[in-house]
C-alpha cells in the first residue's frame, strides 16, 4: 500500500470515530446549517424566464397580442420575483407606447437570437421609462405585519 492509500484510509477511520463519538443533537445542528446554506444559495440564484413569455415575445412582436397582454406578462414575472429588474425611479418623461426596437429584441429573443440578459436590458428600459409598472413592496412592512398582526395575512 502505498503512502496516499494510507492518508485516505487515516483520515476515513478518523472521520467515522469521530462520528461514532459525536452527540445526536450536534449531527443535527451540523445537518441543518449545511441544508440551510445549500438552500441560501439555491435561492440565490436566479429564476429562468419560463417558456410561455417568450411564446408571448414572438406572438406580441408579430401583431398578434396587444402591447397590453405583453406587459401584463412581464409585470407578473417582475412581482412573482421570477423576472430581476432593478429598481430605479422612472423618468420624469415617459413614453406613450413601447418603441419598435423593443419589440425587435422581443423577436430576436425569443427565436433564440439573444440571450436573456440582452432582453432583460429592454424590460429594463420599459420600467424605467413608466411603460411597465412595478409592484414596489416594503419588506420591513410585511414582516411588522405578520409579527403584529399575521391574522391579516391570511
Amino acid at each position: 500500500m502505498n503512502y496516499n492509500n494510507t492518508f485516505v484510509m487515516n483520515l476515513l477511520e478518523l472521520d467515522c470515530k469521530l462520528a461514532k463519538n459525536l452527540n445526536p443533537s450536534l449531527i443535527l445542528v451540523i445537518s441543518l446549517v449545511i441544508l440551510v446554506s445549500l438552500s441560501a444559495s439555491a435561492m440565490t440564484q436566479t429564476p429562468s424566464i419560463p417558456a410561455w413569455i417568450k411564446n408571448n415575445a414572438k406572438w406580441w412582436s408579430d401583431g398578434q397580442i396587444k402591447d397590453s397582454d405583453f406587459t401584463k406578462g412581464i409585470q407578473y414575472l417582475i412581482n412573482q420575483g421570477i423576472m430581476k429588474i432593478s429598481q430605479v425611479k422612472p423618468s420624469s418623461s415617459q413614453s406613450q407606447g413601447i418603441p419598435s426596437w423593443i419589440k425587435n429584441i422581443a423577436k430576436l429573443w425569443s427565436e433564440g437570437q439573444i440571450d436573456d440578459s440582452e432582453f432583460v436590458k429592454g424590460i429594463q428600459y420599459l420600467v424605467s421609462n413608466g411603460i411597465i409598472l412595478v409592484e414596489t413592496v416594503q419588506c420591513d412592512q410585511i414582516l411588522w405585519e405578520h409579527v403584529y398582526h399575521p391574522q391579516r395575512l391570511n
